[in-house]
């Protein structure tokens, strides 16, 4: 029996266990990420599930299983590994991560200080937030709570990334109206 990478042909005899699943669960994680770029979040889903089985102890894979679950629709199972992830090592994707699948449960207060968490990570591990994701997230969170004008002080920060971002410019007028109607 012979098992090959990209440079090397191995005989059984060559290789241990050990490196065979690794090489296994680092084929099944780039499958999973392409599949995932490509919108199959179902087969995503099969992989990361495969590479958790050789490796429970990877908080990325953890985190990525939720997001493809959280992407096609399966919120309350994408809870679990994301917890599973965070359990591993809490992160500012893994915290991002949570906050939106709890958001997608209808749980926006409770999704707060996972997108605190993952603003302050990020700032920790990058030194500012250079992404809108973050904050628009997080507006829409406080939005869904009826803070208007902490969700607009949420945009205002993306803003000042993207200040030509003509859809986060309609956010906040949105944003201003819904809260005048208050």
């Amino acid at each position: 029996v012979y098992i090959s990478d990209a440079e090397n042909v191995f005989t059984m005899e060559d290789l241990n266990f050990d490196l065979v699943n690794d090489m296994l669960f680092d084929d099944l994680k780039k499958s999973a990420q392409a599949k995932l770029t490509a919108k199959n979040y179902k087969g995503a889903i099969e992989d990361y599930e495969q590479a958790i089985k050789i490796n429970d102890t990877d908080e990325v894979v953890w985190n990525n299983l939720a997001w493809a679950k959280y992407l096609n629709g399966y919120c309350f199972t994408a809870l679990e590994d994301v917890n599973k992830s965070i359990a591993i090592k809490s992160a500012a994707y893994n915290n991002h991560t949570k906050a939106t699948i709890l958001q997608c449960q209808g749980k926006c207060s409770e999704s707060l200080p996972f997108f605190n968490e993952a603003i302050r990570q990020y700032r920790i591990q990058y030194g500012k937030v250079d992404k809108i994701d973050y904050y628009v997230d997080r507006a829409d969170a406080k939005k869904c709570m009826g803070n208007y004008s902490g969700a607009i002080d949420d945009l205002e920060l993306a803003l000042a990334i993207e200040p030509n971002n003509e859809v986060l410019k309609k956010k906040v007028k949105t944003m201003s109206e819904l809260g005048m109607g208050k």
